[in-house]
């Protein structure tokens, strides 16, 4: 698909599924106003967003007809977890009264359920992932352009982190341009595997660009959980794409060489991997503490099974919202785990969790099913990064993110 029939290919598109396009289309730009929730909750377009998504696709559901007739939900597994979950985020409201934030985390852990429901009923026709694939590499274009200023004439933002800087842009944090980096990847890929590029030279150029793209934005947020997403990535397109792995490699290796060498010496101490693995290598002499394992998330780890281990039987089971000295801090649900797996496990239970590593797994093992590379590569990547990003962050709770996977891997399914 082109830009001119990705034109028509949006102007055709019924209304049912023309916004949720449009909404990934300027995600990018409505996430850059996130500063606005210091004035007031009601002028983040973020919160707006959370808030407005679960009643559109409401909306939706009552008001239209899906694309595909008889749809279901994805697997038994993800209907379990559903239903856990769905339960859990409504005992969790009631239980802190439908305080706000109650509120934002019952949204947050059941943005999966609503976004793949609403993804299998009208994002599943034929065309519809090339067109999500086009507009994630234009949507893109903002926190690439954003990245490139940072880089050049000077930070917007910056977080630190283990001492090290990550620049942020106008985004809440470093994961916005993570994840662009990572869906880009994955999805211009796909496109290389499937001969979008019909002339070689224009194939080199683009990989070329990704791989430059890749590394200032690698070093500019140090996030060593993305460098494990794009390494997943590049070495699923050499297996797919059945390319020489050598030149490839060496082609990486160069273009970090150039980069790294011109720039200073700031950069060159961010690329370090001493200085991202650091604390592993102490705990491994033994010369620092097991519990500051994973840059300090091993002692937060440790806290939230502690209060999930304390908690009664029904609650280990089926979900924190089942005991009220878990339920009354929602922001076990959410984000403080830095870890899905173990968010899943508060907020759905072990049975809850049980049932979507099933569902991962049964995602996984129907990406290989799939005809054509191209196909096989989008969904096994889309898959394999959402793991490997759940061990240290919590993927599925950023609606971009969930939106992007789930519009994509939905096509399993049909």
């Amino acid at each position: 698909m082109n830009l001119s029939e990705y034109k028509r290919w949006l102007s055709d598109l019924p209304s049912e599924a023309k916004w949720f396009v449009y909404l990934l289309l300027y995600k990018p730009v409505i996430d850059a106003f996130y500063s606005l929730k210091e004035v007031s909750p009601l002028l983040s377009p973020l919160y707006v967003v959370g808030i407005g998504l679960p009643l559109l696709i409401l909306k939706v559901s009552l008001t239209s007809r899906p694309i595909m007739r008889g749809v279901r939900v994805p697997s038994a597994a993800f209907r379990v977890f559903s239903i856990l979950v769905l339960a859990n985020a409504t005992i969790l409201l009631l239980q802190n009264n439908i305080s706000f934030d109650a509120l934002q985390s019952a949204l947050k852990i059941s943005l999966p359920v609503y976004v793949m429901y609403y993804a299998r009923r009208h994002l599943t026709n034929e065309r519809m992932l090339d067109g999500i694939i086009m507009t994630i590499l234009i949507s893109a274009s903002v926190p690439a352009l954003m990245l490139l200023w940072e880089v050049v004439v000077g930070p917007i933002n910056v977080e630190m982190s283990r001492g090290l800087q990550r620049y942020t842009g106008f985004y809440a944090d470093s994961l916005n341009y993570s994840m662009y980096l990572v869906f880009v990847g994955i999805a211009l890929f796909y496109r290389l595997i499937s001969s979008s590029f019909k002339s070689k030279r224009w194939r080199n150029i683009a990989f070329v660009a990704y791989c430059i793209y890749a590394v200032l934005t690698l070093i500019s947020i140090n996030h060593i959980a993305t460098y494990a997403a794009v390494f997943s990535i590049v070495v699923l397109y050499l297996f797919f794409k059945k390319h020489s792995p050598l030149v490839l490699v060496v082609g990486i290796v160069g273009l970090l060489v150039v980069v790294v060498l011109a720039d200073d010496q700031a950069i060159i101490d961010r690329l370090s991997e001493e200085a991202l693995v650091s604390n592993e290598i102490e705990i491994l002499e033994g010369t620092r503490s097991e519990s500051q394992a994973f840059h300090g998330r091993m002692t937060r780890w440790l806290y939230i099974y502690d209060r999930w281990a304390d908690a009664n039987i029904i609650a280990q089971l089926f979900g924190g919202s089942f005991d009220e000295n878990v339920s009354a801090s929602p922001g076990l649900f959410t984000v403080v785990a830095h870890n899905d797996y173990l968010r899943i496990m508060v907020s759905a239970g072990v049975i809850g969790l049980f049932a979507y590593i099933i569902f991962m797994i049964t995602s996984l093992a129907k990406s290989f099913e799939e005809s054509g590379a191209g196909l096989r590569f989008i969904y096994v990547s889309t898959v394999i990064v959402t793991i490997v990003y759940s061990i240290s962050t919590v993927p599925t709770i950023y609606p971009g993110y969930v939106m992007i996977s789930y519009a994509i891997t939905a096509r399993l399914y049909k």
